[in-house]
């Protein structure tokens, strides 16, 4: 068994895949399934892409009822779950306020006065 290891940015990441496999052309094969992968959750739950589903979820539900596939609406309740369960120290909508405080970045402030 050999070591095979491939990295790609995604999700304003960088995913580092290592695997064991005696033949090189079956890792390739693997490392192209997980990346696969990773894109297709990307196109699915990214806010930054607007084809995303969340993205479109995003766009219309200030306007109307939006429904869903099932994938999604199972991330959401999930969500939901897990900020319920931690009496809101999980919160999927924490987004905006940490771009406030700049935490995204190290830089920590206070966020500006209007």
């Amino acid at each position: 068994m050999k070591l095979f290891e491939q990295s790609r940015n995604a999700m304003g990441t960088v995913f580092r895949v290592c695997l064991y496999s005696e033949d090189e052309t079956h890792a390739l094969a693997c490392f192209e399934s997980a990346f696969d992968e990773i894109e297709r959750l990307e196109e699915t739950f990214s806010k930054f892409r607007s084809s995303s589903e969340v993205s479109r979820i995003n766009r219309l539900a200030s306007q109307r009822p939006v429904t869903t596939d099932g994938e999604v609406f199972g991330l959401l309740e999930k969500a939901q779950s897990y900020s319920r369960r931690t009496d809101g120290a999980f919160d999927i909508t924490v987004g905006p306020l940490m771009r406030a405080w700049r935490f995204f970045r190290a830089e920590g402030r206070l966020p500006a006065s209007e």
